[in-house]
């Protein structure tokens, strides 16, 4: 009776993780700077049995075959498989070698699901680009401006240092902040949504949690 117990609960987690769709829009999130882990890739587009991987305009790379295949093979390390946290967000366990040790060390590469940028109360783009948020949430405390450069003590930085500028960025309904560093895009974080008073920003956590950056000016 228990054997039965036990086989039966197998197969049914099985099943649950089999059941998970990857079609649609996807974003790595750097979980670890540490780790010499820097694909060229920041989205990843899935449809059935196949997957491109591009940078807005630029496509990187396109794998024919299943999804959870492609990911069993990405990386400069071996994959040691995928964990579903919900339907939005799932990690991947790879090794890879340590900057500072040159030991090889299993991490985490996580993905989290897009969804096309929603605005609220009538809101345009050009009232945004002209609008200054401040996010406070997080460990971070940092003032928003689009297309200004940053001076030198007011970089962007969550742990890090993101960019000395911050542009505006959209593919396929879904806006970033795009960070730049001498005019080179170095990082992207999705944005939810804008309404009068607030952008609400996602894929700055290990957790996917959103943050809220009201609006100042």
């Amino acid at each position: 009776m228990h054997l039965v117990i036990v086989i039966l609960f197998s197969i049914f987690n099985c099943m649950i993780g089999t059941s998970q769709n990857f079609n649609g829009l996807w974003m790595r999130l750097d979980l670890d700077r540490q780790l010499m882990m820097t694909p060229r890739f920041n989205i990843l587009d899935i449809e059935n049995d196949n997957v491109q991987s591009f940078e807005f305009d630029t496509l990187y790379e396109e794998f024919e075959g299943p999804a959870s295949e492609y990911f069993s093979l990405t990386g400069e390390g071996t994959s040691n498989g995928i964990k579903w946290h919900s339907n939005n967000h799932f990690t991947i366990t790879e090794e890879a070698i340590n900057i500072e040790t040159s030991t090889t060390e299993n991490f985490e590469r996580a993905f989290i699901r897009l969804s096309p940028t929603v605005l609220h109360d009538g809101e345009t783009l050009e009232i945004l680009l002209n609008s200054e948020y401040r996010l406070k949430e997080y460990g971070m405390d940092q003032t928003i401006r689009f297309g200004k450069e940053y001076p030198i003590g007011e970089t962007p930085r969550i742990n890090r240092i993101l960019g000395d500028t911050i542009q505006l960025e959209s593919t396929q309904g879904i806006y970033f902040l795009s960070f730049y560093i001498k005019g080179k895009r170095v990082k992207i974080i999705p944005i939810s949504e804008f309404s009068k008073n607030k952008m609400v920003i996602y894929g700055v956590s290990p957790d996917n949690r959103y943050v809220v950056a009201n609006k100042i000016k």
